[in-house]
């Protein structure tokens, strides 16, 4: 049978006939898209695997709802094992801006040192004159105007817009990654 679709074969008869297919319903919540009445006397449907579909038959009427379900869930297949290294929560987020899983023992043990996992961590006693900030305390250095880059490293790159945005998560290993990309570990001292 094809793996997309699900044959129903309702068979119109004294019996009353329930088959329930396909309940894919992942979030819980559904919507009768259409319902129809007509009449069967032998009928075979194929639906798409992604819906759920109910027939009932009684005598000679049968009542078919189609019923929208959400889509399966994405699944990650992690190439590591992320429960041994320090700050597990980012690595999926990590992963999908564009750093790879055998960077991610090394930005996890940097992450670690720098905020303790925290994106909200703001060093501002770091000699740079906005201070370190987000998950790998970035220097202010990289977001701050100057005459080789007049509106700021990571601005000039769309980024950020101010050195605050790396309190975000995303912004901050974004901004890592562009880092990483252009002076590789050494502002980190690796």
């Amino acid at each position: 049978m094809d793996h997309r679709f699900n044959l129903v074969k309702a068979v119109s008869g004294a019996l009353t006939v329930a088959i329930v297919i396909s309940l894919l319903a992942t979030s819980g919540s559904a919507q009768i898209l259409r319902s129809s009445e007509e009449t069967l006397s032998s009928t075979t449907t194929q639906v798409p695997a992604s819906t759920s579909t109910v027939v009932e038959t009684t005598s000679t009427t049968s009542t078919t709802s189609t019923v929208a379900t959400a889509p399966p869930p994405t699944i990650l297949v992690r190439e590591i094992d992320i429960s041994k290294y320090k700050c597990p929560q980012w690595y999926d987020l990590a992963i999908s801006v564009g750093w790879s899983s055998k960077q991610w023992p090394k930005l996890s043990k940097i992450m670690w040192r720098e905020s303790k996992c925290n994106p909200q961590a703001w060093n501002k006693a770091d000699p740079t004159k906005d201070g370190s900030r987000g998950l790998t305390q970035i220097n202010g250095f990289w977001c701050r105007k100057n005459k080789s880059n007049p509106i700021g490293w990571l601005q000039a790159r769309n980024i950020l817009m101010v050195c605050a945005d790396l309190h975000n998560p995303e912004v901050s290993l974004r901004a890592t990654l562009a880092i990483w990309q252009h002076s590789k570990w050494h502002p980190w001292g690796h």
